[in-house]
């Protein structure tokens, strides 16, 4: 949050992101830890109204539609190529 204020003093602009995923985590479990994470830099996005890539939200629709996100996996808990693409999309929709 102390960056956030710093940033926004200072004119520049912010853009959030919830966590890219965790082969160990359930991302179809309710309130997992990466859920929990994700609420808190929501939270901080409205708080401060600033931009924010739910990449937490865009994995666990993907595993909802029965994706398996080791598709989207270099490791267990870093994006491969296509998982930094699926994010980076996101990201992209802020400049255009």
């Amino acid at each position: 949050e102390k960056m956030i204020k710093i940033a926004l003093a200072s004119n520049i602009k912010v853009i959030l992101l919830t966590p890219s995923p965790d082969q160990r985590v359930n991302l179809s479990e309710p309130n997992n830890e990466l859920e929990r994470h994700s609420k808190q830099i929501r939270n901080l996005a409205t708080k401060y109204d600033i931009g924010l890539v739910d990449s937490y939200e865009l994995f666990r629709q993907k595993v909802a539609m029965g994706e398996h996100i080791a598709h989207y996996m270099s490791q267990v808990n870093h994006p491969n190529e296509k998982g930094h693409g699926f994010i980076a999309n996101e990201i992209l929709t802020y400049f255009k």
